[in-house]
């Protein structure tokens, strides 16, 4: 009897511990472990503030340590805390930027000086197969009216001038070409193409650097043979030499679009520097037979070239290297990796999903003439030791240099000439989309993932496999931007 109460009693106590494990245990651990990944991000976090802080007090020169817990809680009898691991990312970890810084100078026409048969800006020009040319400098609030009557012909016409108007009308056949070039306020270009193009497809554009100003079109009694006529207007905005400047080219107007002509294709663009861009919206001409006499509109966002300038350009590359990480085991929830990676604090997920938990010190703000953006370049150097386990480990930093330069602005001499291309080489792509993704202003064209290795079904290039880097392309457009590069020893402990 005493055996069969000893192996009941054995019986019972195995049911109840198989209970507690079966039902309350995972609960408790799965708490627990929940609440030490929270705990490692806020004191990633402290790391991010504490390079934040050796950056703004750069002569200290202190190293100051981070405390990373290793360890969740354990729930004894049977709850074992899950172990991490503490290392540097290694050097596939990095951030590189490209970008382009130019000097523009005027390089202005030979003013006044041109065709014969448009002396003084005006005229007719009757004979066939020319190149019709002018250039008008400084004269303002006055009235030119060209008249293109030969055929074959082409028009080069340059004018600097504020509150004037300018009337283009070509009665001449088969048009090669016609580019017309507005630099200034308040002026008002009216183009009446009236001829037959039977064997041409003439290319026309209509340039405007200012404000204000205004485009008619009136191709009443034209034609175009079946390769089309192209038919473009650029808008930019100009402060001093600064194209575009602002959204300055929203008081830049269409005015009357008349009807007429065949194989029309038309297209207008406003170009400012404050992040606005629409998508290209296609419709019909007025008065148009369908997709033979088109007109596309669209807004734009970047960097224009002024009228009548040239830039010297030099382009930079810039690369910072490193991050440091927390690999979590966990073993009742998914495993967690968190991050101090690019100056960001994110979390890698099961399936290659990731979150920013801080974001990086990367901003900007609506300047005069557009977008200003500050943003911070982390460089760590240091062991490539790493520590497990479930104590206690410390990250020590000391900042060794700081560099800010300011590129652009209000009253610089040289000027962005390109977007300043911020490439991350990271395992959080996509939470570094998601958070450039709400910066449209700053990245009017979004950003892109490039895959660096073939990446496997069902992972993709913003939710690769665990331990893959890939590479986040980031044009930002800016009429100003401040760089602050960091580079920190790192040492753990």
């Amino acid at each position: 009897m005493s055996a069969i109460a000893t192996v009941l009693g054995l019986l019972l106590v195995v049911t109840f511990v198989t209970q507690f494990v079966l039902t309350p245990l995972p609960g408790v651990m799965s708490d627990l472990e929940l609440r030490h990944v929270l705990l490692v991000e806020n004191q990633v976090g402290r790391l991010q503030s504490t390079i934040q802080a050796e950056a703004e007090n750069p002569n200290l020169h202190l190293t100051l340590a981070s405390p990373v817990t290793l360890g969740s809680q354990a729930s004894p009898p049977f709850g074992i805390g899950a172990t991490s691991t503490l290392s540097l990312t290694g050097g596939s970890a990095r951030a590189q930027s490209k970008y382009a810084v130019g000097e523009i100078v005027p390089v202005n026409p030979n003013w006044n000086t041109g065709s014969a048969c448009l002396s003084g800006g005006a005229g007719t020009c009757s004979t066939a197969s020319k190149v019709d040319w002018w250039n008008e400098s400084g004269v303002n609030a006055s009235t030119f009216t060209v008249t293109i009557s030969g055929g074959s012909n082409a028009l080069n016409y340059n004018l600097t001038g504020n509150n004037d108007t300018i009337n283009v009308v070509w009665t001449g056949g088969n048009a090669k070409f016609l580019r017309l070039v507005v630099n200034g306020s308040n002026n008002t270009v009216t183009y009446n193409k009236n001829g037959a193009d039977s064997t041409t497809a003439p290319t026309t554009a209509f340039w405007f650097y200012g404000q204000g100003n205004t485009f008619n079109f009136n191709p009443s009694g034209s034609s175009s043979s079946a390769s089309g006529s192209k038919l473009s207007v650029l808008f930019s905005g100009e402060y001093g030499q600064t194209c575009p400047a602002g959204n300055l080219s929203g008081t830049d107007t269409i005015g009357t679009l008349s009807s007429g002509g065949t194989n029309l294709n038309m297209t207008v663009t406003w170009w400012n520097l404050v992040g606005w861009t629409t998508p290209n919206h296609k419709q019909t001409y007025p008065g148009g037979g369908g997709k033979n006499e088109s007109i596309t509109w669209s807004n734009k966002s970047g960097f224009v070239q002024c009228g009548f300038t040239k830039t010297y350009a030099t382009s930079y590359t810039t690369q910072e290297l490193g991050g440091i990480q927390v690999a979590i085991d966990n073993i009742y929830i998914p495993r967690a990796v968190v991050a101090y990676d690019n100056g960001a604090v994110v979390e890698g997920q099961a399936g290659g999903a990731s979150t920013m938990v801080d974001p990086p010190p990367i901003n900007f703000v609506q300047a005069l003439l557009g977008v200003a953006v500050s943003l911070t370049l982390v460089g760590l150097i240091g062991n490539y030791s790493s520590e497990s386990g479930v104590t206690t480990a410390a990250i020590a930093t000391a900042l060794l240099s700081a560099h800010t330069v300011t590129i652009g602005g209000f009253n610089a001499t040289t000027a962005l000439t390109s977007p300043y291309f911020l490439n991350l080489t990271t395992l959080y792509p996509g939470a570094w989309s998601m958070f450039f993704g709400a910066m449209h202003a700053m990245v009017p064209s979004g950003t892109t993932c490039v895959p660096i290795v073939p990446i496997p079904s069902p992972y993709t290039c913003l939710a690769p496999p665990p331990a893959t880097f890939e590479r986040i392309v980031v044009p930002i457009v800016a009429q100003e931007i401040t760089i602050t590069v960091l580079t920190l020893a790192v040492t753990i402990d």
